[in-house]
C-alpha cells in the first residue's frame, strides 16, 4: 500500500512540475555572430570616405556608416546586424529579441559616424552607443538573466530635425522594456515610454511541439497567431517554413491588412541566407551558392563573394552600376580585422568621365562650326555626338551617370577592439 502511495505521489509531483520547453534555436553569443575571436569586451567602429580623383583617391574623411555602400543589408555591414534578412522566422526564435531591437534602433537614426559595442564575458552585447560627429545620439543598454535570455532593454529614440545646418538630434523618447518568462514559452513585455509615461504590456507565447520529422512552432500574440514547421539537421535548425496568418491592425487613423503568406527560410550558422516565397521557383531574397572556391550571395543587382576559409567578403559586383569592389583587411594579433578597405574598380568611372568630356568637346565644336567649314564636317560632328550619346545611354543608367563620382569613392572602416584578457 505504501509502495502504491509512493508511486502515485511521484507521478502526481511529476505531472504538477512545470516542464521547461526545449527550444530548437540556439542562443548565439553576439561576438560569435559578429565573427569576433577571443573574449572581446568592447569594439569601436568608424567609417571614412575617400573621394575618387584622376590620379587615385583623396584623403579619408569621416562619413556615415549607414550609407557607405548600398544596400545597407549587404554582408559587409554585419557589425550593424544589417545582413540578417527580414523573415518571419524571427517571430518564432525567442532568442532574437536583442537583435531585433538593435536593428530597430539603427532604423530610427538618420546618420551614424561612430559606433561602440560593449559585451559581457559570455559574448552578449550589453551596451550600444551611436554618435554623429562626436555627438552621442543613441544609446541602448541590454541586461540578461542567468540563462543569457534578455530581461531588460532600455534605449532612447532621438527626435530628428532637418535644418540648413544639417541633421540635428534631440533627446526624444526613452523606451524601457522588461521581459518576463514563464517556462520558456510565455514572454511578457512591460514597456514604459517617457516622457509620455505610457505603460503597455504585451504577451507573446512560444510553443514548440515535436512531430515525426519536424518541430511545429507557434507564435501567439494579441495581434496574430503564426505557425511554423522547423527542421533540424545535425542538431541545428536549417530550414523553417513559415505560415503567417492574415490580420488587420490600426495605427493612428490608418487600418492596415497583412494577408496570409507562406515562406521557406534556409538557415546556416544561425543566419538566414535564403528565402523562398510560396510557389516561387526563383529566390526572392538572398541566395548563397556554394562552390569549391567561395560562397556567393546574390541580392538584387549585387553579388557578394566570400572566401570559404574565413567567411569574409573578398569581392562585390554590381550589375546596375557595372562597378566591381575589392575588399581587403588588416587584422590584429587575435585574427580580428581592424581595418576594412572597399575599393571600387575605376573602369566605369573613367569611361563615363571620358564620354561626358567628349560630349562637352563635341558641343563646343558644334558651336564653333560655321558654314565655311562645310556640311561634311557638320555631319561628322553630329555622327560623333550620336555615337557617344548612344554608348552613354545604352551602357549606363542615368542615376549612375549622375552619381558616378560618389559611387566610385573608396570606403575605409576601422575597428578598435578591446579584450578581457
Amino acid at each position: 500500500m505504501k509502495k502504491c502511495m509512493l508511486s502515485f505521489l511521484v507521478i502526481f509531483m511529476f505531472s504538477c512540475t512545470e516542464q521547461k520547453i526545449s527550444i530548437p534555436f540556439t542562443n548565439v553569443p553576439h561576438t560569435q555572430y559578429l565573427k569576433l575571436r577571443g573574449t572581446v569586451s568592447e569594439i569601436q567602429i568608424k567609417a571614412y570616405n575617400c573621394n575618387i580623383t584622376d590620379s587615385g583617391y583623396g584623403k579619408p574623411r569621416t562619413t556615415d556608416l549607414k550609407s557607405c555602400l548600398y544596400p545597407q543589408c549587404n554582408p559587409c555591414f554585419d557589425f550593424m546586424f544589417q545582413d540578417l534578412v527580414f523573415s518571419y522566422k524571427d517571430d518564432i526564435d525567442i532568442y532574437y529579441q536583442p537583435i531585433e531591437s538593435i536593428k530597430n534602433m539603427f532604423g530610427s537614426i538618420f546618420d551614424i559616424t561612430d559606433l561602440s559595442y560593449t559585451f559581457n564575458k559570455n559574448g552578449f552585447i550589453t551596451n550600444i552607443s551611436s554618435y554623429y560627429m562626436d555627438n552621442k545620439i543613441g544609446n541602448m543598454q541590454i541586461k540578461y538573466n542567468e540563462d543569457n535570455m534578455v530581461n531588460n532593454i532600455n534605449y532612447n529614440l532621438p527626435s530628428i530635425n532637418f535644418s540648413k545646418k544639417g541633421v540635428q538630434y534631440n533627446k526624444g523618447t526613452i523606451v524601457n522594456n522588461d521581459y518576463i518568462y514563464n517556462s520558456d514559452s510565455i514572454r511578457k513585455i512591460q514597456q514604459n515610454i517617457s516622457p509620455d509615461k505610457d505603460t503597455s504590456i504585451f504577451v507573446d507565447t512560444y510553443k514548440y511541439i515535436n512531430k515525426d520529422d519536424f518541430i511545429k512552432g507557434l507564435f501567439i500574440s494579441e495581434l496574430k497567431t503564426d505557425s511554423f514547421h522547423i527542421f533540424i539537421n545535425n542538431n541545428k535548425v536549417n530550414k523553417v517554413i513559415c505560415y503567417i496568418d492574415s490580420f488587420s491592425y490600426k495605427r493612428g487613423d490608418n487600418l492596415s491588412h497583412i494577408d496570409r503568406s507562406e515562406q521557406t527560410v534556409f538557415i546556416a550558422n544561425d543566419k538566414v541566407y535564403s528565402i523562398f516565397q510560396k510557389n516561387d521557383n526563383l529566390l526572392d531574397n538572398l541566395h548563397r551558392i556554394e562552390n569549391s572556391q567561395s560562397n556567393i550571395i546574390k541580392y538584387n543587382d549585387f553579388i557578394f563573394y566570400y572566401n570559404k576559409t574565413d567567411d569574409r567578403i573578398t569581392n562585390i559586383t554590381n550589375s546596375h552600376t557595372s562597378i566591381q569592389y575589392t575588399i581587403s583587411y588588416i587584422n590584429d594579433k587575435r585574427g580580428n580585422w581592424i581595418k576594412m578597405t572597399i575599393t571600387p574598380s575605376r573602369e566605369t568611372y573613367e569611361r563615363i568621365l571620358y564620354l561626358k568630356k567628349e560630349l562637352i568637346n563635341i558641343k563646343q565644336e558644334y558651336q564653333s562650326w560655321s558654314s565655311a567649314d562645310g556640311e561634311f564636317k557638320l555631319y561628322k560632328i553630329l555622327d560623333r555626338f550620336i555615337e557617344v550619346k548612344k554608348e552613354l545611354d545604352n551602357n549606363y543608367k542615368s542615376d549612375v551617370i549622375e552619381n558616378i563620382e560618389k559611387i566610385s569613392n573608396k570606403i575605409i572602416i576601422e575597428r578598435n577592439i578591446f579584450y578581457y584578457d
